[in-house]
């Protein structure tokens, strides 16, 4: 899982074999000290390079934030996570690209 500038990745809708979460520093800490959980309650939220500029703009609008707190984005490559996703329809179809959760539902192959 490595962080990204999400201003300098490209425009491109296409899937580029990596997933991208949206968090804040604090979150992006605690991952990285402790990995990623597998929480059918809580799951994470990963996106498809189509869905990532959408997700950025819907959660700096709900944000209550500074507006110079900036978002981090992490990128992991989808083939290390998909036996332990899940699609969301209603989030894929709002933000106009594929979105997935993190609930560990599914038995690794």
């Amino acid at each position: 899982m490595t962080s990204v500038d999400f201003r300098r990745l490209p425009a491109s809708h296409r899937p580029d074999g990596y997933l991208y979460l949206v968090t804040d520093p604090v979150i992006e800490t605690t991952l990285r000290e402790t990995g990623l959980p597998l929480d059918k309650r809580h799951p994470l939220a990963f996106v498809e390079p189509g869905a990532l500029l959408s997700l950025i703009e819907s959660r700096a609008e709900q944000s209550h934030t500074p507006d110079e707190t900036l978002p981090v984005v992490l990128r992991i490559r989808k083939t290390l996570i998909e036996t332990w996703l899940e699609v969301e329809p209603d989030e894929s179809a709002r933000l106009g690209g594929f979105c997935y959760l993190l609930t560990g539902n599914q038995e690794p192959s």
